[in-house]
């Protein structure tokens, strides 16, 4: 290790090492920063950027690009590195280019020989993987300009996707800069600025702390007289002043501790305060009277119930279905009600699929499910308990037999009405928690959603606000590594509709078992179950699913109540048990309400079609398949961006191969350099059939390719495209006969003539070649 230290040091240099350290150490604590009060903040993510940042910007500024060349390219790979990752289009990406290579190879084989080649190159599997590339990255744009728009509009949305591409692009940004700046221009105060003002801006707007600014403070102020050192010692040796070796350590050691005195100085003067103090102490107060709960807890003891209504019961924290009949997960053949509706059932093998709501949950606090405050109000039967109708609903009836000792009342979709006095606990008047009667018979009216699929996918994110801020609100404490997945698993998904079910079809691999272990003390639930137990029952899965819909911009709740049990055909009721007892989930959609979701693998998911459900509309003939067409103009890529985006994704992978490997040929000595370029103009003879000899020497095979270029030149169509190309070989293989065979040792300025030598002829040598091939494919 020692060793790989001292080899860094003569490598890179110690003022080098210590300028990338000082650089990591700053952005950290930017990224660190960001992550305590930015919600959906990648911190993994950003640590990448930082790394990769801080790389790619002191090669740039020790290249000669251009600070326009240099931006380009660093939008460029930030851009790609940030959709590959938050958008999952990593696999994407390789599947597109196997399919490119195969196709590639198709045409190299039909070219070389289009008689033997019994069919053309089939590009259908390049497209059809563009085409799938394309509508991903789409959606990537799409939201993250949807959520500018709401922006915009003074109608502010959380997309957890827009929100990392958003600002891992203004910390790749922050980080580019700064190292350019530095390294290039000697300017660290200006590099750092944007990042402080980042940085303090978000910290004020929010009121955390801010001594995350500390460490951007003190880089700045370490750099700027070690870059100051830098510059003139670089004029000095422009005029040939010698410099002592030891004068910027020197001048380190002077700036290390004045830093120091400076951060504490301008961190602890403002804090010192009465006022401060008290406010400590009673925080340090309230604090501790939050603990006794806990306290008591670890002393083993139980508090007595004061419970005064019979939404007590399950108002309490926890998991949800210990709420219910059985106490428990072990649930038995116990019937605890018996349901008829006044739905015409056509098919007495398979009836309407209804749950029957109990209690709606918003609240998660790591450990269960609570509900905020709520108000209890009472009803007289027959009076109506929703103030708003929705046309997207219908009216159904059910007749309703408890079995059990009267208190929560059970009825399919939103509760409407009873023949019977009820109580409603409410949040608020559009967002009932649970309803009670007195009576083990009643009559129930319910609104359930009348919709499908298409309509669920168009109808956005217009949410009401009560939506927002109950469901859609800050979800503090929930594991870094659960928003990630949440991000990772909707990305790509470009309806509200569709990141539900994409949450929904990743949680139904989970296999299903009443026999999972407790959490481990402490322990988030979701956590646990997502990424430890991966098995569980309908709480884990209904839990899960809420909380990454949730971290996924989507407004959900936690469903408690029975699945629709067993239908008896001879009595046409639904016999419902205690094993019913069960959780799901339920998320909001604009003008449709509460729309039910099945993530627990042991039940089959809803099924919904294109337009009204099933049970609604009479059968129709199946839709065929969309091709692939039309998948694309679904998703927002329109068919006629096929073949310049081909031609735009092939344009693009040449530019960064050739940015790539000009850039390599500049940190090779400038030998290798020409000797590398020459090798390959000499392996374009061999190419071009010309008649080149390993006998041959460099001037006889640079004299073969510069005939060759200039018959071209001579043959009348497209002369401009290879005029001078001789000369430029010419000079190509002059400057590696000198390299190779002359004492004198070759030098940048040889290297920076033979690079733009081979830049001028190395498109023409391939158009060349490829005009060949086509020469020889033809019949006759």
């Amino acid at each position: 290790m020692l060793d790989l230290l001292i080899w860094l040091i003569r490598k890179i240099g110690l003022q080098n090492l210590a300028t990338i350290g000082l650089l990591i150490g700053a952005f950290g604590a930017l990224a660190l920063g960001l992550s305590k009060i930015v919600r959906g903040f990648d911190l993994e993510l950003a640590w990448t950027l930082i790394a990769v940042g801080i790389a790619l910007g002191w090669l740039l500024a020790q290249s000669r690009a251009s600070s326009q060349f240099a931006c380009l390219c660093a939008l460029i790979v930030g851009a790609s590195a940030i959709l590959g990752r938050v958008g999952q289009l990593g696999g994407r990406v390789i599947t597109f280019a196997r399919a490119f290579a195969d196709l590639v190879w198709q045409i190299v084989l039909w070219l070389r020989d289009p008689l033997y080649a019994r069919e053309l190159p089939d590009a259908h599997a390049s497209l059809r993987a563009l085409g799938e590339f394309l509508s991903d990255l789409g959606t990537l744009l799409l939201r993250t300009r949807d959520w500018l728009g709401a922006l915009a509009t003074g109608a502010p949305t959380f997309d957890p996707v827009a929100v990392a591409i958003t600002w891992s692009l203004a910390i790749w940004c922050i980080v580019v800069w700064a190292v350019w700046s530095i390294v290039r221009r000697g300017q660290t105060f200006q590099a750092f600025l944007p990042a402080i003002i980042l940085l303090a801006t978000m910290l004020a707007y929010t009121g955390a702390d801010s001594a995350y600014l500390a460490p951007l403070l003190g880089a700045t102020l370490l750099l700027m007289p070690l870059a100051s050192q830098r510059a003139r010692e670089r004029a000095w040796a422009r005029a040939g002043v010698a410099v002592a070796e030891d004068l910027t350590q020197d001048i380190a050691m002077l700036a290390l501790p004045l830093a120091i005195l400076l951060l504490l100085f301008a961190y602890l003067t403002p804090s010192i305060s009465i006022q401060e103090i008290v406010r400590a102490a009673q925080e340090r107060i309230e604090a501790r009277t939050r603990d006794v709960p806990r306290l008591t807890d670890s002393f083993g003891l139980v508090p007595q119930s004061t419970q005064r209504t019979v939404f007590d019961q399950v108002r309490a924290p926890g998991l949800p279905r210990r709420h219910l009949l059985g106490a428990g997960q072990e649930l038995s053949k116990q019937v605890v009600m018996i349901v008829k509706t006044d739905e015409i059932i056509s098919d007495i093998d398979a009836p309407p699929r209804r749950y029957w709501r109990g209690s709606t949950y918003d609240r998660y606090n790591g450990r269960g499910w609570m509900t905020s405050a709520t108000d209890i109000v009472d009803y007289r039967a027959g009076e109506s308990a929703v103030a708003e109708t929705n046309a997207a609903q219908r009216i159904v009836t059910q007749e309703v037999e408890w079995l059990g000792a009267p208190g929560i009342v059970y009825a399919t979709g939103a509760f409407v009405t009873a023949d019977q006095n009820f109580r409603v606990a409410r949040r608020s008047p559009e967002d009932a928690f649970s309803v009670s009667a007195s009576a083990k018979t009643y009559r129930v009216e319910s609104r359930v959603s009348v919709v499908g699929e298409r309509e669920l996918r168009a109808s956005g994110a217009n949410y009401p606000a009560w939506v927002r801020e109950r469901y859609l609100g800050s979800l503090d404490g929930i594991p870094e590594r659960v928003r990630t997945l949440a991000r990772d698993l909707t990305a790509t998904a470009p309806t509200p509709y569709d990141r539900a079910r994409a949450l929904e079809t990743y949680l139904r691999k989970f296999p299903y078992t009443l026999d999972v272990p407790a959490p481990p003390p402490n322990r988030d639930v979701v956590d646990y179950f997502l990424f430890d137990a991966k098995r569980g029952y309908c709480d884990y899965y209904a839990s899960a699913m809420v909380v990454l819909a949730r971290a996924a911009g989507l407004p959900a709740r936690l469903v408690v109540g029975y699945a629709p049990g067993f239908f008896d055909v001879f009595t046409g009721r639904l016999i419902v048990t205690e094993a019913d007892a069960h959780s799901w989930v339920e998320i909001y959609f604009p003008d449709y309400g509460w729309i039910e979701f099945e993530p627990t693998a042991s039940r089959a998911p809803f099924e919904r079609g294109e337009g009204t459900p099933r049970s609604e509309i009479v059968e129709l003939p199946p839709t065929p398949e969309p091709n692939l067409l039309e998948r694309l103009s679904r998703s927002g890529v329109r068919a006629w961006l096929w073949l310049p985006a081909t031609f735009g994704v092939i344009a693009l992978a040449i530019f960064a191969w050739t940015l790539f490997d000009d850039l390599r040929l500049r940190w090779m000595s400038p030998r290798a350099a020409i000797a590398t370029t020459y090798q390959r103009v000499a392996r374009f003879a061999r190419r071009l059939d010309l008649p080149a000899r390993a006998s041959h020497t460099p001037s006889e095979i640079g004299a073969l390719v510069r005939e060759h270029l200039a018959r071209l030149a001579r043959a009348g169509r497209a002369r401009a495209l290879w005029q001078n190309a001789d000369a430029r070989v010419d000079a190509l293989t002059a400057l590696y006969v000198q390299a190779a065979y002359s004492p004198r040792a070759a030098n940048a300025r040889d290297r920076a003539e033979a690079l733009s030598a081979w830049r001028d002829v190395r498109w023409r040598l391939g158009l060349a070649w490829m005009w060949q091939k086509i020469k020889r494919g033809r019949p006759g």
